[in-house]
């Protein structure tokens, strides 16, 4: 989650930095408030695959350091493992949410001329957006990392039991 967090700030500082000014546009807009949650949601999305990626290695070493099966072994039900990987999704959704968040009132404060507290929660509805988002693409990453492991032990063990018959 570092590596996310630099990245993210990373880009969000050079964006900040470039002025392109037509006429009727601005980039320096784009970073006051209300416009400011859509431009950091919209940047933050490009780094969904990212944690997506860390959610599909949580789940993988699950399976290739047989972890998962010795918890099923020590009395934990399989649906209890999957609502544990899910409440760590929702964790790591959580996280990037309060780093748009946050990022995006300091920068907001810090572009917006004319601050008033209601400008901070202006098209704020945004970030819930940008958090169903993330949350569906860290679920679509475990859920297919999950099916891709399950039907990779199943070839495993057809291969196996058909090496004995033979």
């Amino acid at each position: 989650m570092t590596l996310h967090f630099i990245l993210f700030l990373m880009v969000i500082i050079v964006a900040s930095k470039i002025d392109i000014a037509v006429p009727g546009f601005s980039m320096r807009n784009l970073f006051r408030f209300p416009d400011v949650w859509a431009t950091f949601a919209w940047i933050a999305s490009w780094f969904n695959i990212l944690l997506a990626i860390m959610v599909i290695v949580l789940v993988g070493n699950e399976f290739l350091f047989r972890t998962f099966r010795q918890q099923v072994i020590n009395g934990l039900s399989v649906d209890d493992l999957v609502v544990g990987k899910g409440i760590i999704i929702f964790f790591i959704a959580l996280y990037s949410l309060l780093l748009v968040f946050l990022l995006g009132s300091v920068f907001g404060i810090i572009f917006s001329h004319n601050f008033e507290f209601a400008d901070l929660f202006s098209k704020s509805h945004l970030l819930a957006v940008y958090f169903i988002s993330e949350c569906s693409w860290s679920d679509c990453s475990s859920l297919t990392d999950f099916n891709f492991l399950m039907d990779f032990n199943s070839v495993k063990i057809a291969r196996i039991v058909r090496t004995d018959f033979k």
